[in-house]
């Protein structure tokens, strides 16, 4: 029937599941609770937030009564890191989206303007953009765009909020062939 029961979990059947069972139920639905509380504040907290930094500093901890006893709350020990990660995972989502379309519109000025590529990013408004798209993992801070070469780059800051010049030098929280490996 495709459910996953407590004996195949444990390896543990018979009366010995069943006490298993009847003592993790309200930890587990305990665990339950506390995560929804926090995914609550978490959302209300990105809502709230127009870019990472500001997000960072609303964003509700680790309830305390899950970092003073995780093994009491092995669940919500286990899976609330992965929440915090969520969100940021979607700020650069954003990122990723407004570099995307700020790309899209340069090529599309160098389309229009024999080969060259735009200066700076306000000579693609009001043309090719409504106006600069603000980079989500910094606070009131446009995009950045740099053209020192034939192959100009628009970049964010990434999580570290410092411009770091488009850098492609490891950050090595993220996975290997992740741009969010990079700095910038």
């Amino acid at each position: 029937d495709g459910s996953l029961g407590m004996s195949a979990i444990s390896g543990v059947s018979g009366t010995s599941a069943n006490i298993m069972r009847y003592l993790a139920r309200p930890t587990i639905l305990g665990d339950g609770v506390i995560m929804l509380r926090h995914v609550t504040a978490i959302l209300a907290a990105a809502q709230k937030s127009p870019d990472w930094p500001t997000y960072q500093k609303t964003a509700p901890p680790i309830p305390p009564q899950v970092r003073s006893s995780p093994l009491l709350h092995i669940l919500a020990s286990i899976l609330m890191p992965s929440f915090a990660q969520a969100a940021e995972v979607d700020y650069r989502c954003e990122a990723d989206g407004r570099m995307a379309a700020v790309s899209l519109a340069a090529r599309l000025y160098r389309v229009n303007h024999a080969s060259a590529w735009p200066k700076t990013l306000s000579d693609l408004t009001p043309a090719y953009l409504p106006a600069v798209p603000l980079d989500p993992m910094a606070v009131n801070q446009p995009l950045k765009y740099s053209q020192n070469n034939a192959n100009p780059i628009v970049y964010s800051v990434g999580e570290n909020g410092a411009d770091d010049g488009g850098s492609e030098a490891s950050n090595s929280r993220h996975m290997p062939n992740s741009q969010w490996q990079e700095k910038d």
